[in-house]
């Protein structure tokens, strides 16, 4: 009986270390969830939460999407920080806030502008200032929490478990901790990363920018005929400037490519010129950071938006944004990959991974779409 599985019997650190993985190892192939994982890592690190770094003595996993393999190389996941400026996180864990439904509030001032002449302000000798209260406005974004589980059974059309084998739970915890890897990891992150995508795809008709002076996605004509170019960049920057879409604390912005448009981008001439003295150096992204060039942190990424128009063009969707146009969080408890009770008489273990989040965009105006084909 030694080598029967139940709920019971699965090895502890089956648990210890997989449900901690779901916030500390993207896939890097997945930037967008890497960016959301990175910025819950930072909440949590600076309101003096467990974040589930290795225990001493335990080797880090080394499974085939796993990046991080040093406490340094986590260190840096919550270090960084373009994550924490990029996504606006607020995660509540009391337990009322695990219930779906349960909302999470996010606050943003608004200013009020009245007149700001320098006469309008003096106040001569002798007179005494108004005592009428100037109220101080602010908006609330409301995110609902829900929780969320995969994988996706595409029979059923519901989220549905993988299921463990004994003969695969038996064998060693090197094996097993990959198995998880291959398999709870890449569907958590790609959900995270699609997530993203679509929230980030939510840029105002206004704020959708289009290559070689196209005004519409049908002037597209054929494949190439309008690229990725620097001048479309520029554009992107001077309009965030006119609509005071703030930066990042290194002052710049964030745009995220396709690979095409960054083969595109990186043969324009112009850009070869600027890019001589450019920062190509982001230990966290490290196989989808571009470089640092001027306005913008240039990222690719080849899980974006593509669409064909009616002239067969392939259109690519890349996505520029500024600081907090996005909001995320945990609710109720951390993600976790939780095991049914039908076991199959100790021969199969049913398990999902469960994690309660808000998520949604705080700031559409922070969007933007730029179109090449």
């Amino acid at each position: 009986m030694a080598n029967e599985m139940t709920r019971a019997s699965i090895p502890s650190e089956f648990y210890d270390i997989t449900s901690p993985m779901l916030l500390t190892a993207p896939i890097p192939q997945f930037p967008h969830a890497k960016l959301v994982i990175s910025s819950l890592n930072a909440a949590l690190a600076a309101n003096g939460e467990d974040m589930a770094l290795p225990i001493p003595g335990r080797d880090v996993p080394q499974g085939a999407y796993n990046e991080y393999k040093t406490l340094e190389e986590l260190e840096q996941m919550i270090s960084n920080p373009l994550p924490r400026q990029a996504i606006q996180v607020v995660n509540d864990f009391r337990p009322e806030a695990g219930t779906p439904g349960h909302i999470v509030r996010y606050n943003r001032p608004r200013f009020t502008n009245t007149t700001h002449t320098a006469l309008s302000r003096v106040v001569p000798a002798g007179t005494t200032i108004g005592t009428t209260p100037v109220s101080i406005q602010g908006d609330q974004v409301p995110l609902e929490v829900q929780r969320y589980a995969g994988p996706y059974n595409s029979t059923t059309g519901t989220p549905g478990p993988f299921a463990i084998d004994r003969f695969d739970a038996s064998r060693s915890l090197h094996s097993f901790t990959r198995i998880v890897e291959q398999h709870f990891k890449y569907d958590y992150h790609k959900s995270l990363d699609s997530w993203l995508i679509a929230l980030l795809d939510l840029a105002p008709t206004a704020n959708i920018l289009r290559g070689g002076g196209a005004t519409a996605d049908t002037d597209f004509a054929a494949e190439g005929s309008h690229p990725m170019d620097w001048r479309l960049l520029k554009r992107c920057a001077r309009k965030m400037d006119d609509n005071n879409v703030p930066r990042m604390a290194d002052g710049k912005r964030c745009v995220i490519m396709s690979p095409l448009q960054e083969e595109q981008l990186t043969t324009d001439p112009e850009y070869q010129r600027l890019s001589k003295t450019r920062d190509d150096q982001n230990p966290l992204f490290k196989d989808s950071y571009v470089a640092g060039v001027m306005d913008w942190h240039i990222f690719k990424s080849n899980t974006l938006t593509t669409a064909a128009n009616a002239n067969s063009a392939t259109i690519h969707y890349a996505q520029a944004f500024g600081p907090e146009a996005i909001g995320w969080g945990l609710g109720g408890e951390m993600p976790k990959i939780i095991p049914n009770t039908n076991d199959n008489y100790a021969q199969t273990v049913l398990a999902v991974w469960l994690a309660w989040m808000a998520f949604g965009v705080l700031n559409e105006n922070f969007l933007y779409s730029l179109r090449t084909s």
